[in-house]
């Protein structure tokens, strides 16, 4: 930042660290970025720093060291449990990361790959991606056509065996996603209507299925173990009155040992203990009903709250 007298004020820059899939020409990134999570965070972190970190709210960070090393640590709880993200100069990554293998060790840390990433929002009841509803109103076209076709907004695939010709089937509600609490309608804003429209539409309920175990070794994958890992898939959440819901995000959580999804749910079917079945498959798209009976696999499952995590469910919340 740089004042000018002549302007009467500053030239603001920045400088950005593209991710290695936009970064132009590779090479090395700018800093790193580590996150501890789990139900062990707590003591990983301390017995890596060799003992407690400042107290920090909830998305909120800290200055922190390590063997003199400058990072910041960026304190939430993605899978319940309190966690952090800890972001630094990158040529201090491989001595970082190091100290945490080691001090995780005895703790029966393993490295499991970036996957493993976006799993606990599955716990922690968060749906990290909820299609944007930029799509249809013509005063976003202007928007729509500054976007970039290599984002979130151009690349996110809708795939599973829930389908429709209309993308504002695949909008959601913030008061769905459970955002209503942080919604204030003290001032003007661009999308105030809508939200206060929303508020007193019938809304879908945010639940967290437990897939049958048997179920998912026989239609994912055969052995105790079926190979799958995470999915952004919208399938088709079914009772036997047809459609009732769909996923917004599945993993396989290893600590719960059954695969969970995040769904949106009628209300009259979010009521815990409700059985219910997943379709799961690939919907061709175009040129077939969405309703057409395609023969794919049923997977049955159980409603339970979201989030699945309890800590996320009750003392997570309350000390954010």
């Amino acid at each position: 930042m740089q004042y000018h007298a002549e302007k009467g004020g500053y030239d603001v820059g920045f400088v950005t660290d593209p991710s290695s899939a936009f970064r132009p020409g590779g090479g090395a990134p700018k800093l790193f970025r580590y996150q501890i999570q789990g139900p062990l965070a707590t003591e990983l972190v301390e017995r890596t720093f060799g003992g407690p970190l400042p107290e920090t709210k909830f998305f909120h960070s800290s200055a922190v060291t390590l063997d003199g090393r400058p990072i910041r640590a960026l304190r939430h709880g993605m899978a319940g449990q309190a966690g952090f993200e800890f972001i630094g100069p990158w040529e201090h990554a491989a001595y970082v990361h190091e100290a945490f293998l080691k001090a995780g060790e005895p703790l029966g840390l393993i490295q499991v790959g970036a996957l493993a990433y976006a799993t606990p929002s599955v716990e922690s009841g968060w749906i990290p991606s909820p299609v944007p509803g930029i799509y249809t109103d013509p005063d976003l076209l202007d928007y729509r056509k500054y976007l970039p076709l290599f984002g979130i907004e151009g690349k996110r695939p809708l795939n599973g065996s829930y389908f429709s010709e209309d993308i504002e089937d695949y909008y959601v509600s913030p008061y769905e996603l459970g955002y209503g609490k942080m919604i204030s309608f003290n001032h003007d804003f661009v999308g105030r209507d809508a939200l206060v429209k929303a508020k007193d539409e019938p809304l879908r309920a945010k639940v967290t299925l437990v897939l049958d175990p048997d179920d998912v070794r026989t239609v994912i994958g055969q052995g105790q173990d079926p190979g799958f890992v995470l999915s952004y898939a919208r399938h088709r959440v079914e009772s036997a009155s047809g459609l009732v819901g769909v996923t917004m995000q599945s993993a396989s959580i290893d600590p719960v040992g059954a695969v969970l999804a995040q769904t949106l749910i009628d209300a009259e079917h979010a009521a815990s203990g409700t059985e219910v079945t997943v379709v799961w498959g690939e919907h061709p798209g175009s040129g077939t009903d969405p309703e057409a009976d395609l023969r794919l696999p049923r997977i049955r499952a159980t409603v339970q709250p979201s989030p699945f995590d309890q800590h996320a469910r009750t003392l997570s919340r309350r000390n954010r």
